[in-house]
């Protein structure tokens, strides 16, 4: 029952700037101990006041590639080493090493009902605000989430000795008021529909209370174990193959012998207590194996710069928030970015990624979180629409279309929205190299028991007898509905969880028709809809198009994200 869980973006943003931490001056050096991917998410669960962390130079980032496995193999073309605590155990090309889960037991969660976030400035409102619903009856009260990053932004002698510059990257800490823990989601869900119902905008944060942890042993290639501990690294000069365990048919034929990774590969445990999968590799690194997987190789070289600079400033900003109490900063499928390690990796792809090396979307020196869909249908969402996040001038609702930008104040009716799912305006992203986008316009059929299954698999109310549009944002997606059951109703917010409650159609951007049956009751269900994704950002089909028509990757990245420019954070 995730339906109620929101993705949460920064309230404020760090600058980009020469400064370094406590007001240190611009020209100083501080010192400081430079953390890696998994310091970086210890971190995550500090007090506020040890929520600050430096990364150092290169950039390492935490992927998730699996989770939920009993056991992790591990192989090579070259030579490789395990090490588990501080043993080092040498292992030679071609042999096949096993992290096996010996025990383990899961991260104990909570959900919180966030109300409201507040920079750590503003405490004392936070408690105001939590008083205020405390008197109401509430268990309300407040929590920290989030951290301040900053990176060496050149590598140099200094950085090596621990003094050196420090650039101010991310600061996402904040505040959140909140309106009550509880140990169950069904719970906190039960919350969230009360408060939505008395005119509040509340959303569940996740948040992990105890970590997981166990033990894993190290399985030599003769069946014998070597060594236990509490994670394994395995590493190397070259790549390392993660090998699919017997049985494990859900993965595409071709890669149905594991694929490669540069870096090291990790088996720790994931928040159920069994064994992830992580790989652990330098940023730009990790760019070349995102880009090829999110969009065509064959795509214009200022498409793929656009796509590399803005995954780029995606990644640094999710780098500050952990992946729900998993052990890596990103998963490694759309849920975050796709990635596929050096499977797919060309070199037209890889040239984009080094031809940007360091760059960011910014605005006014502040680094912009910049998400991307695959079709934005004609028109972007503003970002506060879509999650539970404030508003941002560089997110904004703007037309697929050249030179155009806002193009309405207010949310459309529902009649204009009809109108217009039914047209066929221009759009960046309307037409595909072979003729029109299917995710431009599409119509989705869905019987009465498919909807009633998909509705209740979360809430609990029937057959559905209506689905009513209660707000739509500026683009026309859908952040409220009401759905009526012959058991009851629900009131669904936001794009994410719109979506899933009604089968994970292509986006929130439609209308609906019911096709009632003989007694009157509706038998079926016809979805008319644009885009593919939650429209926020970068739109990439669009991006493409605008590619071949002469715009440049900087021009394309200012289209889409409005009154930002192009910086680099490190060299």
């Amino acid at each position: 029952m995730r339906s109620h869980l929101r993705a949460w973006a920064p309230r404020s943003l760090a600058l980009l700037s020469t400064a370094v931490f406590a007001a240190t001056p611009p020209s100083a050096s501080v010192r400081m101990s430079l953390s890696g991917p998994f310091e970086r998410l210890a971190a995550l669960h500090a007090p506020m006041e040890r929520r600050t962390v430096i990364v150092g130079h290169p950039i390492r980032v935490a992927v998730g590639l699996k989770v939920g496995q009993p056991a992790v193999r591990v192989t090579a073309r070259q030579p490789f080493e395990a090490k588990v605590g501080v043993v080092v155990i040498k292992a030679l090309s071609g042999e096949i090493w096993t992290a096996r889960r010996v025990a383990g037991a899961p991260a104990r969660t909570e959900f919180v009902v966030a109300l409201r976030s507040f920079r750590p400035s503003e405490r004392s409102s936070a408690l105001s605000l939590a008083g205020q619903w405390r008197q109401r009856g509430y268990q309300a009260g407040v929590v920290a989430t989030g951290i301040r990053m900053g990176i060496v932004p050149r590598l140099s002698r200094e950085s090596a000795t621990g003094k050196a510059r420090v650039v101010l990257l991310h600061d996402n800490r904040c505040l959140l008021a909140h309106a009550g823990r509880f140990k169950n989601e069904a719970a906190a869900a039960d919350c969230v529909q009360a408060l939505i119902s008395a005119g509040q905008s509340p959303w569940i944060q996740e948040r992990i209370a105890a970590p997981q942890g166990g033990i894993v042993a190290l399985i030599g290639p003769d069946g014998r174990e070597r060594s236990r501990g509490e994670h394994i690294t395995f590493s190397s000069r070259g790549p390392l193959r993660v090998l699919d365990m017997p049985g494990d048919d859900t993965r595409p034929r071709r890669f149905q012998n594991g694929r490669e990774y540069q870096g090291a590969i990790h088996a720790r445990f994931d928040r159920t207590g069994q064994l992830a999968v992580v790989n652990e590799i330098e940023l730009e690194a990790y760019l070349r194996g995102v880009i090829p997987a999110e969009i065509p190789t064959s795509d214009p070289d200022a498409a793929i710069r656009a796509l590399a600079v803005a995954a780029r400033s995606e990644t640094l900003s999710k780098m500050s928030r952990g992946h729900a109490g998993q052990p890596f900063d990103l998963c490694a499928d759309s849920h975050c970015q796709a990635y596929s390690g050096l499977a797919q990796q060309c070199r037209a792809t890889n040239m984009g990624v080094d031809a940007t090396r360091g760059e960011v979307v910014a605005r006014a020196g502040g680094l912009v979180e910049a998400v991307y869909c695959d079709t934005c249908g004609g028109r972007t969402e503003s970002i506060e629409n879509v999650w539970s996040t404030d508003a941002n001038p560089s997110l904004v609702a703007t037309e697929d279309r050249p030179g155009r930008g806002p193009f309405l104040s207010l949310p459309p009716t529902e009649d204009l929205v009809t109108r217009w799912l039914h047209s066929n305006p221009p759009a960046f992203c309307r037409d595909g190299a072979t003729g029109q986008n299917p995710m431009y316009r599409w119509t989705v059929e869905m019987s009465g028991p498919t909807l009633d299954a998909a509705v209740n698999a979360a809430y609990n109310v029937g057959r559905v007898r209506a689905l009513e549009p209660l707000e739509r944002g500026l683009s026309g997606r859908i952040k409220l509905l009401r759905v009526v059951g012959e058991k009851g109703q629900v009131l669904i917010q936001k794009e994410g969880p719109i979506r899933k409650a009604l089968g994970n159609l292509r986006s929130a951007l439609f209308v609906v028709e019911a096709r009632p049956g003989p007694d009157g009751t509706s038998r079926s269900w016809r979805f008319h809809g644009a885009g593919w994704g939650h429209g926020v950002g970068l739109c990439q089909t669009g991006a493409r198009a605008a590619a071949r028509a002469g715009f440049g990757y900087r021009e394309i990245l200012a289209h889409y994200f409005r009154g930002t420019t192009v910086a680099r954070a490190y060299l």
